[in-house]
Parts: structure tokens; sequence; C-alpha cells
């Protein structure tokens, strides 16, 4: 915090608060037999929606695939405006008879799609100690 002003009446004070700075979005697409994968890193809002929508709207109509699978593992932010684009996503693949759903999600993905319950897009988490071995006894 830091005084700009002072006088008998005011007192003026600038905080700064330093957020970290926006990562900008990006897509990659890698195609596997019946499916391609949409790969998305870096900050899911305003400016990465189109990107995104973008990005999955091309592989569709180009690959083709039975499945669209969305990787957000390199996804440190996201709201609702990139929460639409997921739904978007989700619907243009309906549209032309494609399965969508997200393969791995990053921790504020997967929170913030819990929240607005469309955790149906993810995948089932890993349960640990399901595979531990039971003692002789």
């Amino acid at each position: 915090m830091k005084l700009l002003t002072r006088s008998a009446s005011d007192v003026v004070f600038s905080i700064d608060l330093r957020w970290p700075a926006p990562a900008p979005a990006a897509a990659s697409t890698c195609a596997r037999p019946g499916r391609v994968v949409v790969v998305i890193t870096g900050d899911l809002d305003i400016a990465g929606e189109p990107m995104m929508v973008e990005a999955v709207t091309v592989a569709l109509a180009e690959r083709q695939p039975a499945n669209l699978e969305v990787d957000l593992s390199g996804v440190r932010f996201i709201d609702a405006r990139g929460v639409g684009a997921l739904i978007t996503c989700a619907r243009t693949a309906a549209e032309v008879g494609a399965g969508c759903r997200i393969v791995r999600a990053s921790r504020p993905v997967y929170d913030v799609m819990r929240i607005v319950e469309l955790d149906n897009l993810l995948p089932p988490p890993r349960r640990r100690g399901l595979h531990r071995r039971a003692r002789a006894g």
C-alpha cells in the first residue's frame, strides 16, 4: 500500500494487487483412430473462448470423428465464458453425431465443472486405496 495524497480532509492510498498475468489460451489438435483430441492450455476466459470453439469446430469438420476428447490439463483458469465454450463444444459435437468428453482436467477446471454440475463431461475421479492388498490374518 502506498500513500498517494494526504490532506486535512482525506487520505488516498493506492493498493497494488499483483495478480498473475493472464496466460493466453492456445489449442492444438491430434487425431487418433475414431477420435480427435483438442488440447487447450492457458486461461479459458473471454479471450480464450473463441479460440477453443474454433479449434473444436475445425477439428470436427475436418476429421469427422466419432468422439471428441478435450484435454484441459493445461488450463490454469476458467470462468463462465470458458464453461460456455465447453457447452458450445459439446453441443457442436452432438450436432455432428460425435461424443464429447473431457479426458483430463486441471484442478481449477475440475472444481468449476463440479460447482456448475457439468461434471458428467469429466472422467470419473480416481479412487485411492481401491487396489490395496488385504492383510493376511
